[in-house]
């Protein structure tokens, strides 16, 4: 495999991670809101005015969250983001696969892009070759960094956690609630004390 195909691959594999832990901060906000409503009508019977704009509101916003995550994915792919960029890749590579030479990764995938330039053709591909074959024998999964995804899973779960207890000890407002949020175009009366 070229360096520059394994660049594309340890690059789909954060992007994709990225974008996994983006999910789930998205996920986990999306939850907090929606439990806060839900307690916030069991206490305030808001109007159908409010809650359809409140409703449109957050539609509106995962529209557009949606639009930026597939212009961030458009920009990636174009190598226009600095944290994507084939030489970060490099760099990173370089410094898991190679700590005494960080910059071997990086300087074989330069060389690899400009071979047609002013070099000596076989001392150019022996090097190519000899990086390659050491990078194409580690897992991509490797050279990803985890530790994000991992930390806002565990954020995500606990806080969904969290809001089940919430819903769970006010569940009969909850219920109500939730039929009101269902039904949002209709009035509802609070009740009389």
């Amino acid at each position: 495999m070229k360096i520059k195909d394994y660049l594309k691959l340890v690059r789909n594999m954060q992007v994709k991670t990225d974008l996994l832990s983006m999910f789930f901060i998205a996920l986990s906000i999306l939850i907090s809101i929606i439990t806060t409503f839900l307690l916030l009508e069991s206490i305030f019977y808001f109007p159908p005015k409010l809650k359809t704009s409140i409703l449109i509101t957050t539609l509106i916003s995962i529209i557009i969250l949606f639009s930026l995550t597939i212009i961030y994915l458009i920009n990636i792919s174009k190598n226009r983001n600095k944290k994507y960029s084939s030489e970060k890749i490099a760099s990173i590579i370089g410094k898991k696969i190679f700590p005494d030479k960080q910059d071997a990764a990086l300087n074989a995938f330069q060389i690899e892009k400009n071979s047609n330039k002013n070099h000596s053709k076989d001392l150019t591909k022996i090097f190519i070759n000899r990086i390659s074959k050491i990078i194409n024998n580690f897992n991509p999964n490797d050279i990803v960094n985890n530790q994000k995804l991992i930390k806002v899973k565990y954020f995500t779960l606990t806080l969904m956690l969290i809001n089940i207890i919430i819903l769970t000890i006010f569940n009969q407002q909850s219920k109500k609630a939730f039929y009101r949020w269902k039904n949002y175009d209709l009035v509802f009366s609070a009740p009389k004390p």
